[in-house]
């Protein structure tokens, strides 16, 4: 079967490569030809990452620690809500990779509509500050609020001690 997960390679700057992965990771998912073209500084975005099964969970756990083996520094950023939701639930799903950023999921009491707002995590000094603050609904206007379990969504990003 072929692979529902797609990856773009691009430049970030100051020498980084940019990897965009798209799709679902599942048993599907072959992260062989990503790992043949990674170099020694790389940015993954994760934002298109619609979907992960518990067989593309080890199918990441196996790349991800092929990734950062040897000297790679592997920063993940705009990591999609799917992928946050595994962060949360899988010690050491990131390996030792460097969170950037995510994508935090927001719901409309009045409408219904949902929404997603990109956090920083590296930049944000109170990150449950940043995830409630106020967010207007694009499709009625009314405040948006926080579509998650906020302590359990917040806890892999916490400052370790």
């Amino acid at each position: 079967m072929s692979s529902n997960l797609k990856f773009d390679v691009g430049d970030v700057g100051g020498g980084r490569q940019l990897i965009a992965l798209s799709g679902v990771i599942d048993e599907n998912a072959h992260f062989d030809d990503v790992v043949a073209v990674l170099a020694a500084g790389a940015t993954i975005d994760l934002a298109g990452v619609s979907r992960i099964n518990s067989t593309g969970v080890r199918e990441w756990m196996s790349f991800i620690a092929k990734a950062t083996a040897g000297s790679r520094d592997i920063v993940l950023r705009r990591c999609s809500v799917p992928f946050v939701n595994q962060i949360s639930m899988i010690a050491g799903f990131t390996g030792t990779a460097r969170i950037e950023s995510v994508m935090a999921p927001y719901l409309c009491a009045k409408c219904d509509a949902v929404a997603e707002r990109l956090i920083d995590v590296v930049g944000t000094a109170n990150l449950r500050a940043a995830l409630e603050a106020p967010l207007a609904c694009t499709r009625c206007g009314a405040t948006m609020e926080f579509d998650d379990l906020l302590d359990q969504w917040i806890a892999p990003f916490a400052p370790r001690e």
